[in-house]
Order: C-alpha cells, then structure tokens, then sequence
C-alpha cells in the first residue's frame, strides 16, 4: 500500500510517517520508480508506535529494541528478554507515578472545588456603595505558654479552642471561635524562623517583652478600599491592603484583605464571604489605654471614620460599633495600646486582661 493510503487507515499524517521512517521505526520497500510500499503489517506497527509515543517513549527507545528484538518490544527472539524487562518496568514506574500525581491532584481539585461550592453559599459582603459597617472581628494574644493560657481560658470561660496550628511560620497558635469574631492564643515556637517575616518579626519582639494582647481587628463591610483611599488623602499611614487567607477548623479558608498601621493600633480586614461560627460567646468589646485621651480620640475618628465617642467618665471615651466596641482609657502609667478585651455569653460579661505582675486575669460580671 502507499503511504496515504496507511496515513488514511491509522490516522497518522503522511509527514509524520515520514518522521517515523527517518527514525528507522518504519522501514517501508521501494518500487521502480522511487514510492514508498508497505505491507499490512505496518498499520499495526504504526499503531504501536502511536500507543508508545503518547506513553512518552522517546523514538530513540523504540527503535532500539525494534532493532534488537527484531519486531516490537516485547516480542522477537529470547535474546531480547533482558532489554524487554528493563523497558516494561521503567514504563511501569513512570506510570505508577504519573497515577500518584493523578490522584493526588484529584484528591486536592476535590477539595477545592468543595471549598467553592461552600463558598457559594454565603451571601457576598464588603461591595462598594452598599451599607458601611465597622465590626470588632478578633483579637490576638502573645503569650508564653500556650497550653496553659488556653487551659486557663477554657476553664474560667468555657470557650473552646482548635487544636494547634502553626498560626505564623515559627509560632503555634490556637483559636476560639466566637459567633462571627474570634480569639487567637500564639506563643513563639522556633525565634529564628519566626524572625523570616515583618509580622514575625513584630511579633517576636512583642512577645519577648511582655505577654498581652498583640493585635485587634476590625471587620470592615462596604469597602475596605473606601478607608484606604481616604487615608491617602489625609496623610494616615496604611499599610496594605493585602490579601490573605484565615484557616478554619475544617481544613478550607476565608480569603480576606487587610490593611493596619502598626501594631498599637486595630487593624482592618474585609473578608470575600460572610462567615460564622456556633457559638454561645460573641466579642463585646476591646479597651485601648492611652496617655493623651483627646488626641487618641480624634486620631481613631479620623482613620476608622467614627463619629464623636460616648464619654465615660471624665477619663475614657466609648465607641459602640456595629458589633462590640472600643473603649479608650486615660492611663498615665504603663504601656499604652490595647490593655484588656471583653467576651459575653447570655448571662455573664469576662474581661480579660495582662497584669506585669499577675500575667492574664480574668474577671467576670453578670449581664
């Protein structure tokens, strides 16, 4: 038969038959006038270097054993056994792990599309132009020791924790989940690699000074770009906004964008899904002290665009957000920053707070 008509039966293109030919894995006849004559053994023979081409065999292999075992590998004469063997197993290997990574990769495609499918479900939140609204979100203690501090917190409270996780590379952290708010215990775990990062870094040094609350977060809903762009305007030093992901208990994520302006001040958050917890507690409030009471004030109305606070006394100030609050304090001595946080239940109110002396206290009141 001609060449086209081979290329017609095994669905080969006439130039790649000639490919074929050029790497001796075809050896068609000549007639008198110089065309190309092969027999009907080559539609098989054209099919089984097909069948090993897309197994990523390389010409040169097979034409090796097609000389050697004089006819396709695994047949021809004994002598060729030895070579037959070593092809089919390293063939063999490489499918076996080709199979691991298909799996592998379908196992985590699953994931992520369980991941979507979930995520569908809950109602999109933060779009520009809809309702503005500010929310106490979480709050972070630096601690010593996790598993005492955590202990401590369950028992006087009866919050529950995860288990641990690595919250920052080089720290162990664990989390309660509050409603739609959170508390986060981390203690430093390895100082080096937690040193790799800017958060680490801040972190380590805070940490390493003091047990207290290193950090609090504001939800933001109606744009967290609204609080970006205005603070450009008006000199506040932002920084971000970035995007990042919280892990949550059952192995997905929230992707969410944050932006902060240090470490002394709540930082704020936008997340891509709205999401909450089963939760008896929720964050009721988060106390700041401060040595300049009416500058602080006017420093948070500026950046979290609040309106004028509540006073409370003569030495503290109270913003009411649309979930939990902030209050200000006037404190003369000691470090400003965030100096104690609230969480309720329906019957009682726990204030916990980092005395020098006596490390975390918790009191509680009733509702």
């Amino acid at each position: 038969m001609r060449i086209s008509d081979l290329s017609r039966l095994t669905g080969v293109s006439i130039r790649s038959l000639r490919y074929y030919e050029e790497k001796e894995l075809l050896s068609p006849a000549r007639t008198e006038n110089g065309y190309r004559e092969y027999e009907v053994e080559d539609v098989e023979r054209v099919r089984k270097i097909q069948f090993y081409l897309q197994l990523g065999v390389r010409t040169e292999e097979l034409a090796h054993l097609f000389h050697n075992c004089a006819g396709f590998p695994g047949n021809g004469n004994p002598s060729c056994a030895e070579d037959a063997i070593a092809f089919y197993e390293s063939k063999l290997l490489e499918i076996r792990r080709q199979k691991q990574l298909l799996e592998t990769a379908e196992r985590d495609i699953s994931h992520i599309i369980a991941h979507w499918e979930e995520m569908r479900q809950y109602e999109p939140i933060g779009k520009r132009g809809s309702k503005q609204m500010l929310m106490l979100d979480h709050v972070t203690f630096a601690v010593r020791d996790l598993d005492a501090t955590v202990h401590k917190l369950t028992k006087e409270t009866g919050v529950r924790f995860s288990a641990p996780v690595e919250a920052i590379p080089g720290a162990r952290g664990q989390v309660a989940y509050l409603g739609k708010g959170f508390l986060e215990v981390i203690a430093e775990e390895d100082s080096d690699k937690l040193r790799n990062t800017e958060l680490g870094t801040g972190f380590a040094e805070f940490a390493e000074r003091q047990e207290g609350i290193f950090g609090v977060a504001l939800e933001v809903s109606g744009g967290l770009a609204s609080f970006i762009d205005d603070a450009k305007e008006r000199g506040v030093p932002y920084i971000g906004p970035f995007m990042q992901q919280a892990p949550l208990s059952d192995g997905l994520h929230i992707q969410f964008g944050t932006a902060f302006l240090g470490y002394d001040m709540p930082w704020l958050i936008e997340y891509e899904q709205s999401r909450a917890w089963d939760s008896p507690f929720r964050l009721s409030g988060i106390e700041v002290s401060t040595a300049n009471l009416s500058a602080t004030a006017q420093q948070y109305r500026q950046v979290y665009h609040l309106s004028a606070p509540v006073p409370i006394g003569e030495a503290a100030y109270e913003w009411q957000l649309d979930r939990g609050g902030i209050r200000l304090i006037q404190q003369e001595q000691g470090q400003p920053g965030f100096s104690a946080v609230t969480i309720a239940d329906k019957e009682r109110e726990y204030r916990i707070e980092f005395v020098p002396e006596a490390g975390m206290t918790i009191t509680q009141s009733s509702l």
